[in-house]
């Protein structure tokens, strides 16, 4: 993965601990107002998940990985 897009995967990761609860459209907003093109939201989170960062979607909230509880619902 390029260093940009390493980047921009550590901020939807940061934005998504940030936001608790946060909505798609709500972290596609957010993903715009740091500058990045909301259309590469799920592209990212699906980066970081290979990266084994994060993130699952669970219905109406995203969870971040604990790697030693489990999910921790945000």
């Amino acid at each position: 993965m390029p260093a940009t897009e390493s980047d921009d995967v550590e901020v939807v990761v940061g934005l998504v601990l940030d936001h608790p609860g946060c909505t798609a459209a709500e972290l596609a907003e957010l993903v715009a107002a740091k500058g990045l093109d909301p259309r590469r939201t799920n592209r990212l989170l699906q980066a970081a998940v290979r990266r084994g960062d994060v993130i699952v979607s669970q219905s109406t909230f995203w969870a971040i990985r604990d790697t030693f509880d489990g999910f921790e619902e945000i």
